[in-house]
């Protein structure tokens, strides 16, 4: 096999169920990217293994401004991975999270921007075709805040199609089977009936909703009554969460989130185009996405990332392989090639402790920049300065010491007690004998 491009990893900056991200150098053009590898773990069980490789085969195909770019399909030592775009930024569920922690409304106009883009990618992806002029039939099944990533600059991409439905993948789809997020799904999704891509338009329209009003749509602590709440699709009015919505902007939410397929938006472009025309009506406000991005989550310095770079030296730089015929692929798969763990970089990236990545459901890092440009009431910065106690920066507490077990002495008490009955029912016996 020919050489292939050398990355230099940085930190691993993700970890799921599936994968992990690290954040990595292209020596050879000194572009900073991202690696997703399959976790080592599932590197040997085929069915993880074939929706990587389909994931990596559909997401080729996507070259759009709003979806992120996927390079290459390769090999990390005996591990998959998938070379593609990095977005400097965090994803909407943490910008999420911090509105609802801090009773932060997003401006109106940012929520509605935000859809729009998303709406504009799942467009493409919904209409990509193979290089043969082949519909693909997309429907990506997982479009949630996790998978929407917003960049410093401004940028709001897609991401992760792990579970996407197409008509070239490997995996097949078994009815009834329920895949994505329980507080995203469409209430086909939940019965788990059949879906198109009326499932991601809905979910799109969850999404709008959450960013609209501050709060989840479908929330319990128990996820099968999630599943309930999602097949009634019962969807409170936004504006006893946020009254400078207006009616016209609500009625467009409600549309995109009708229980019924039909009454829903038949594809992302109506829905998008509804969005616009609103837009067009408010006097197309110019965004300061990126500032809020940048307020929520200050950016490291370029000179931090080299430094992580060059305590990482030490390894040498990656050698991965040139993107792999799909075929070719196959084969390595079917040999066992994938199963080996590497453990060596996972275990010399880890990140530190105020690195750590915090799980979807869970508290995120909040360090607010002293950001001039954002003075207005409502801006995230003002927003904080409102609950002066919790300025702090919020850490990963430390494992708490458990207390060790009582002792259990419930033996010896059943013990003692049978001896006394045992006594009593001898001196029982002995009174009867002599009287």
């Amino acid at each position: 096999m020919t050489e292939g491009t050398q990355y230099q990893i940085i930190d691993r900056i993700d970890v799921g169920g599936m994968a992990e991200i690290f954040r990595a150098r292209n020596l050879d053009t000194g572009e900073i990217m991202a690696i997703k590898r399959i976790l080592p773990v599932l590197g040997q069980q085929a069915e993880f293994v074939d929706m990587f490789v389909d994931e990596a085969a559909i997401c080729m195909f996507l070259k759009h401004k709003n979806i992120v770019r996927v390079y290459q399909l390769g090999m990390m030592g005996d591990d998959l991975f998938l070379s593609m775009e990095y977005v400097a930024g965090i994803n909407l569920r943490e910008l999420l999270n911090f509105a609802n922690h801090y009773d932060y409304h997003l401006p109106v106009s940012e929520a509605v921007l935000i859809a729009i883009q998303i709406l504009d990618g799942l467009e493409y992806a919904h209409n990509c075709c193979d290089d043969d002029g082949e519909p693909l039939h997309i429907i990506h099944r997982d479009v949630s805040p996790p998978n929407i990533l917003l960049g410093y600059n401004g940028d709001v991409k897609i991401t992760d199609f792990g579970l996407v439905k197409a008509k070239t993948q490997m995996t097949k789809t078994v009815p009834g089977l329920i895949k994505g997020k329980f507080s995203y799904l469409s209430p086909e999704a939940a019965y788990g009936e059949s879906i198109d891509i009326r499932s991601d338009i809905y979910a799109v329209g969850i999404i709008l909703w959450e960013m609209l009003t501050s709060r989840p749509l479908y929330s319990d602590p128990v996820e099968m009554k999630i599943l309930d709440l999602v097949r009634r699709s019962i969807v409170p009015e936004i504006g006893q969460y946020n009254s400078n919505v207006p009616p016209e902007l609500e009625a467009i939410v409600r549309k995109g989130l009708s229980r019924t397929r039909a009454g829903r938006y038949q594809t992302a472009r109506e829905f998008a185009n509804d969005l616009r025309d609103f837009y067009n009506t408010i006097g197309r406000p110019k965004s300061t996405l990126g500032q809020i991005v940048t307020s929520i989550r200050p950016p490291k310095e370029n000179d931090e990332i080299a430094k992580a770079g060059a305590e990482l030296s030490a390894l040498g730089p990656t050698s991965v392989s040139a993107l792999i015929p799909l075929p070719k692929l196959e084969n390595a798969i079917k040999e066992g090639k994938a199963a080996k763990a590497a453990h060596d970089i996972s275990q010399k990236t880890a990140p530190s402790d105020d690195e750590k990545h915090i799980d979807d459901e869970e508290e995120f890092l909040i360090d607010l920049h002293d950001m001039q440009s954002l003075t207005e009431e409502n801006s995230p910065k003002a927003m904080r300065a409102k609950k002066p106690e919790l300025n702090a920066k919020k850490t990963i507490a430390s494992p708490k010491l458990e207390k060790p077990p009582k002792e259990d002495n419930r033996p010896l008490y059943i013990a003692i007690v049978i001896l006394i009955v045992l006594l009593l029912g001898l001196l029982v016996a002995m009174a009867s004998f002599l009287f």
